[in-house]
């Protein structure tokens, strides 16, 4: 991880939280990469995006993370737009190369204003709640929407190879593939992305704002594998 300041936080509540304790403040010369984040409570990683269209992604990829567990929370990551740019917070912004498992709630979500969030490149392995684009505008007439593809989302595995002899660490749960993205109205930053800021009674992807009608949500390129029953 490379980066300049105290806003690089490594946390046990958070995990790996990056900008977030500044945000919206601009925090650029990011690079999260390559990092393992595993046993939080809140998030694996709390982190910028990139830039959309991006071939070669530095802020935050090839990174993991796993057992993540929080009740009401337990996100593999939470990726949140770069304020340093300005093209983030007024066009779009996104996150790739990320792989989650065994997370509580999602592998990946997205939750803040912008007019289009674009996730792809991600798998998702025994996540409870597998996948969640969702993005918010100050402008419920304008189009504005989240785009999710490229990625694989797997759910029940048929003898899961990390199981203690007793089935202890095995709890059976429900889980689904995707979690349905929202298009919200927002007339502030949206939710703070770093822990303590918000209410953690409240899942971080349940946004108490009104609907919007000109939302959209685009799905291509997705592989969906072993949603059939419960599983481990």
């Amino acid at each position: 991880m490379e980066g300049g300041g105290t806003a690089n936080i490594i946390d046990k509540f958070g995990g790996v939280l990056v900008c977030s304790l500044t945000f919206p403040r601009p925090c650029p010369g990011v690079k999260l990469q390559k990092n393992i984040a595993a046993g939080t409570v809140y998030a694996g990683f709390v982190t910028m995006g990139g830039d959309c269209g991006d071939k070669d992604p530095q802020v935050f990829r090839d990174n993991v993370a796993h057992s993540i567990n929080g009740g009401l929370n337990g996100m593999g990551a939470l990726v949140f737009p770069d304020h340093s740019k300005s093209t983030h917070v007024s066009t779009c912004y996104e996150a790739s190369h990320f792989t989650a498992y065994k997370c509580r709630r999602m592998a990946i979500l997205g939750v803040w204003p912008t007019k289009k969030v674009h996730f792809k490149l991600i798998t998702s392995i025994d996540n409870a709640e597998g996948i969640s684009v969702q993005v918010a505008n100050r402008d419920e007439y304008s189009p504005f929407g989240a785009m999710f593809t490229d990625s694989k989302i797997w759910g029940d595995i048929p003898v899961p190879p990390d199981c203690a002899p007793d089935k202890s660490y095995c709890v059976k749960i429900k889980k689904f593939a995707w979690l349905t993205t929202l298009a919200t109205e927002v007339k502030t930053t949206g939710r703070e992305p770093h822990p303590g800021m918000g209410n953690l009674k409240v899942p971080n992807y349940k946004k108490p704002n009104e609907a919007s009608w000109e939302g959209y949500a685009h799905f291509k390129n997705l592989h969906f594998k072993g949603y059939n029953s419960l599983t481990a």
